[in-house]
């Protein structure tokens, strides 16, 4: 059977493909096969239209990457190559996107130069040098961060020390012909941290890890460390010129010799400086020591112009130009410690050469504290001084003191204007109770008190005279006071005697009645207090006895604290001024606190004695407000009660069953002389504390005063009576036992 050409070449691919996959569909447009299957595929790959998927066989030579399984993916096996030269993406927004876990591109160079690698690892983005051992060469984080040779960069661009010999950061800037570059570098030698710049290969400047900078040198003290330029005039490293070079500044630590000074020049010439000690001097080289002093501030000149200050305000207002002197006693800048009477404020001194040296002074013009100062108080005076001739001796010549007194010839002046000398003047007008006072002292004062003019005259007889005439003061050598015409009441005498009823008062005050008591009367208000004050020179309040109308007591007071009361009721205390006897609120003398100290002694008598009118208790003993003794009386005997033994007092009780009698076998009597005793008086007989003390310790207390052990009888005494009870029973027992042998 004849067969067309086309079923021909269908009976041929039908007899090729496996039944399962042979559908083959020839067309006026071409052949379309619903399987291919082949070694290559041959094709420009155009037209290729209705194709869902194609699939090629795993083997190491395939060369297309082809689309199955997600639509628009292109799908490879492992190990597919280009061998092309040029794989262009050529959409607008054409993109080249690998899906992996670690994403890499690699670039490998056909010279055997170094292969590298671009891959996106944990997020951060890596250059890796596949050659040389796969290091990574730069990172760039999720944060921005950049790192070169430094795969956990820090900051924002982070670059690690590159091993140059010249151990130099890894970052270097170079002009065109390579005479100047800046090597930056987070690394020194030492790993100290510093960043250095580097002219010619040459380091130039440093900035240490601390943010010190050094110029001309790897290391800096301050700040900003300069070496010295080795300049001939030995200034530093910085130099400030003009245009025209007629003004410069030159800036330096070390001067020609070391001197460690800091210089400024103008014109080339040295204009000011400040040397090693913090002087400043301007004009001069080299600082000077005047009137023993060596200045903080020195201004020196061949001529007036060159060695003159000048202070001038240009404010439009009343201010002026200010020089401020001050004075507070801290010991450092910037304190506020009270200054103190007589301290110097300020002086402005006069200096003079006088062919030797510039020691001594020709005037002085001084402020000093006048006065105690106190907060806003800050009493002063003015004090001027020149020298005599013939002498380099201050001497003062004038004084306005804290008061307003001006003082000349005198360091004390009392007057408002106080001249101690001779004084010439065409006129001298002294204003109402303005006094003229002359002679040392006071011979004659003559004034004018807008009423009267008095003339007063301490030689002769000193009158004031009353408009009605009843007082009469008259001197000489003493005051007198008169009343009732011309009865003397009051007189002060040549020695400064006071005598009230007296004409010959011997002390500094001396009060005599007519007739009767001899009295004298404080009164204050009821609120207020009345008080006599005794004292020195140096204080007037070294003893005290005062009245305090509140609360009504008197009380005695030394070194300005009271020592004694005695309150309305009569009750004395002394040391205390709680007026109750050991806080049991009865009224007598008591004595408390560190000075609550009784002490008798009297020569060839008995020193105190206490009785009352009937039998009872004498006296109380007390122990921190607890009554632990007492002394009781009767018609003829006393009684020592020193412990209390009522059952109410007492607790915790239990048998003591000590063997007591056999204490007293091992005493030692001794006879013997007290130390205070002379060797020839009599023996007392008794024991030794130390021997007994630790069979008895009630009885042989401690002194806190001077450790030494004293005898207490009544610790004693329950020793003898437990012996004695201890005694008896063995005597009943000996008594018994005799009695049955005689029985027998």
């Amino acid at each position: 059977m004849s067969q067309t050409k086309a079923q021909l070449i269908d009976t041929l691919i039908a007899s090729l493909l496996p039944a399962s996959d042979s559908s083959v569909d020839i067309g006026s447009n071409g052949v379309r096969f619903a399987n291919i299957y082949g070694d290559t595929l041959y094709g420009d790959g155009s037209n290729l239209t209705g194709i869902t998927s194609t699939t090629i066989n795993s083997n190491a030579d395939n060369r297309l990457i082809t689309g199955s399984g997600t639509a628009n993916t292109l799908n490879g096996e492992s190990g597919l190559t280009f061998d092309g030269t040029t794989l262009d993406l050529t959409a607008t927004s054409g993109k080249l996107r690998i899906n992996s876990t670690g994403p890499a591109v690699h670039f490998i160079d056909t010279n055997s130069d170094s292969d590298f690698m671009a891959q996106v690892d944990g997020g951060v983005f890596k250059i890796v040098d596949l050659t040389n051992s796969e290091t990574t060469r730069l990172v760039l984080n999720s944060s921005g961060q950049v790192g070169i040779n430094e795969t956990n960069p820090t900051e924002m661009l982070h670059i690690k020390d590159d091993g140059n010999t010249d151990s130099f950061g890894g970052l270097i800037i170079k002009s065109n012909n390579n005479s100047v570059n800046c090597k930056y570098g987070w690394r020194g030698i030492d790993g100290s941290g510093d960043v250095r710049f580097a002219v010619g290969g040459t380091e130039m400047m440093r900035v240490l890890s601390s943010g010190k900078v050094g110029l001309g040198r790897t290391s800096a003290d301050e700040m900003l460390h300069i070496t010295a330029d080795d300049n001939t005039d030995g200034f530093g490293g910085i130099k400030i010129d003009a245009n025209n070079g007629s003004i410069q500044c030159k800036y330096g630590w070390l001067g020609v010799s070391g001197s460690n000074s800091f210089r400024m020049s103008v014109a080339g010439s040295e204009r000011m400086r400040i040397d090693s000690s913090g002087r400043l001097l301007i004009g001069t080289t080299a600082s000077r020591t005047t009137n023993s002093h060596v200045p903080a501030l020195q201004v020196s000149g061949p001529n007036y112009s060159d060695s003159t200050v000048q202070i001038i305000s240009n404010t439009n207002g009343v201010d002026g130009a200010y020089l401020f002197f001050g004075k507070q006693r801290s010991g450092s800048p910037g304190g506020n410690t009270i200054a103190q009477n007589g301290d110097i404020v300020g002086q402005l001194r006069f200096s003079i050469a006088d062919g030797t040296d510039m020691e001594n002074q020709c005037a002085q013009i001084e402020a000093r504290v006048d006065g105690t100062p106190g907060s806003n108080d800050t009493p002063g005076r003015l004090q001027l001084y020149t020298t005599p001739d013939g002498s380099t001796s201050l001497t003062e010549r004038m004084r306005i003191d804290s008061s307003g007194n001006v003082g000349i010839g005198t360091t004390s002046p009392s007057q408002l204007l106080h001249v101690n000398g001779i004084t010439q003047a065409t006129q001298f007008k002294l204003l109402d109770n303005a006094k003229a006072v002359y002679g040392d002292s006071a011979d004659l004062e003559i004034y004018h008190n807008a009423t009267n003019t008095v003339i007063q005259n301490g030689e002769g007889a000193l009158q004031i005279i009353t408009t009605t005439g009843d007082l009469f003061c008259r001197g000489q050598n003493s005051i007198t006071f008169n009343t009732a015409g011309n009865n003397e009441r009051m007189r002060i005498n040549s020695s400064g005697n006071v005598g009230i009823g007296t004409t010959t008062p011997g002390q500094l005050l001396s009060l005599k009645p007519a007739s009767g008591q001899c009295q004298q009367s404080l009164t204050s208000a009821t609120n207020q207090s009345c008080a006599i004050y005794f004292g020195d020179t140096d204080s007037v309040n070294r003893s005290t006895i005062i009245h305090h109308n509140t609360g009504d007591y008197l009380a005695f007071g030394t070194a300005a604290s009271e020592r004694m009361r005695i309150n309305s009721s009569g009750c004395l205390s002394v040391g205390t001024t709680d007026t109750s006897v050991a806080g049991n609120n009865v009224q007598g003398i008591s004595l408390d606190g560190p000075n609550g100290y009784f002490a008798a002694n009297r020569t060839g008598n008995e020193s105190f004695g206490f009785g009352r009118s009937n039998n009872g208790q004498l006296g109380r003993f007390f122990s921190g407000g607890t009554n632990v003794g007492s002394i009781t009386v009767g018609t003829s005997t006393t009684a020592y009660n020193t412990s209390m033994s009522d059952r109410s007092k007492k607790k915790n009780f239990e048998e003591w069953t000590e063997d007591t009698l056999s204490l007293f076998k091992n005493l030692n009597p001794q006879r013997f002389n007290y130390k205070t005793e002379n060797d020839s008086e009599e023996k007392t007989k008794g024991f030794i504390a130390q021997d007994l003390v630790d069979s008895f310790p009630e009885a042989y207390p401690v002194d806190d005063k001077d450790d030494k052990y004293w005898f207490n009888p009544s610790g004693m005494t329950v020793y003898l009576m437990k012996a004695m009870q201890e005694a008896i029973t063995k005597i009943e027992t000996l008594e018994t036992k005799l009695a049955a042998l005689e029985a027998a």
